[in-house]
């Protein structure tokens, strides 16, 4: 398409019918602008997640906590102190380059 910076003169070589089209154009793009404008506002998914969580996750979720208190139960008291030491000392750069943190725990448990 042609594009029209001046007003059409006889000498120029814009015609009426490519201003024609290029208004005929403006009706569209703000169709188009405005049916975005209102799917973007009626729309569920975005950057903002719903602060309502769903039922099921609070049922996994327990279940996984009570999962996890048993496996916890299970271990000696050796198993238990290295656990708490790891992660007392997860953020101690030290102590993630010795030998200790990189241990773990027995895999019977």
């Amino acid at each position: 398409l042609k594009r029209c910076v001046q007003p059409p003169r006889r000498s120029s070589n814009c015609s009426f019918s490519a201003m024609a089209r290029s208004m005929s154009l403006l009706p569209m793009v703000l169709l188009a602008l405005g049916a975005w404008m209102l799917s973007s506002l009626t729309s569920q998914s975005g950057f903002v997640m719903n602060s309502a969580t769903p039922r099921g996750s609070k049922v996994a979720m327990r279940g996984f906590k009570d999962d996890f208190y048993a496996w916890k139960e299970t271990l000696s008291s050796e198993d238990q102190a290295l656990l708490l030491k790891q992660a007392q000392n997860e953020f101690n750069k030290k102590f993630r380059a010795s030998d200790e943190f990189k241990k773990s725990v027995s895999e019977d448990k």
